[in-house]
């Protein structure tokens, strides 16, 4: 198969959204198909029926959750059969995706276990969370970066990172989230007005200190951003040494946090 520049480009695309689905999946640290909420979210912006809900499936076998697969191919059957009468129509959903969704999780709730409560409120925070992943993505597939995100949009685009960190946190451990934040912080001071990296901090946070419950990441973050700002207008380089240098004098110097480790 002659697979040209564009083929694997949307190769590396899906693989992006599987990651992400498998990450969302742990955002509870415990498997749940929390992720349906990015599904609907991805197929709103027209991504395909088939290639998705199927890498939405094969999100859960990482951890091992068969019992998951029937409860999941339920909002994707769901999403599937909405989203293909809308693109008849060539039309797209509203404010009832938030419906769709919350429809499609009554199969979680339902089969295996009896942790109603708990199933319930993770739906209802799924149906919500479709909506900032639609919001999210606008920023990503229609404006684009480049411009200017209005305030909803930024809010939207916090409380999906927090999401997401608390995915990359449980599935794969705080210093992976860790590094992440590290870069973006990096990143943020790099690109964005004086402040904003202080902001970027504070959200890149939220997701380890809800994660662990320990408030103190929140400081040592903006301490990152404080130390890489400090450098930035040198040199970037310099900015990622500062950021290092002062993650080692809180770690050894300032017993700030039980949580905590190296980089």
């Amino acid at each position: 198969m002659n697979f040209r520049k564009a083929d694997w480009k949307s190769v590396i695309e899906y693989l992006c959204y599987f990651g992400a689905f498998t990450l969302l999946n742990a955002v509870t640290g415990t498997a749940t198909p929390f992720s349906a909420a990015l599904l609907a979210a991805l197929l709103f912006f027209g991504k395909s029926v088939v290639i998705a809900p199927a890498l939405f499936l094969v999100s859960f076998l990482p951890y091992g959750a068969f019992d998951l697969l029937l409860p999941a191919a339920i909002p994707a059957a769901v999403y599937i059969v909405v989203f293909l009468i809308y693109r008849h129509f060539d039309a797209l959903p509203k404010g009832e995706l938030i419906l769709y969704v919350l429809f499609s999780f009554t199969g979680y709730v339902l089969i295996g276990g009896d942790d109603y409560l708990f199933k319930i409120i993770l739906s209802v925070i799924a149906a919500a969370f479709s909506v900032v992943c639609v919001i999210t993505l606008k920023l990503l597939f229609v404006k684009g970066l480049k411009y200017k995100p209005s305030y909803d949009e930024l809010i939207c685009l916090g409380i999906f990172t927090l999401f997401f960190g608390l995915g990359v946190t449980h599935a794969l451990g705080e210093a992976a989230w860790r590094m992440v934040s590290a870069v973006l912080i990096l990143l943020a001071v790099y690109l964005l007005k004086e402040g904003a990296g202080g902001m970027v901090s504070a959200v890149l946070a939220l997701s380890l200190t809800v994660a662990t419950g320990d408030l103190s990441y929140v400081g040592v973050f903006l301490i990152w951003c404080l130390a890489a700002a400090c450098v930035m207008p040198f040199s970037r380089y310099l900015a990622a040494v500062a950021l290092l240098l002062s993650d080692l004098v809180i770690f050894f110097a300032f017993p700030l946090y039980a949580h905590y480790g190296y980089l």
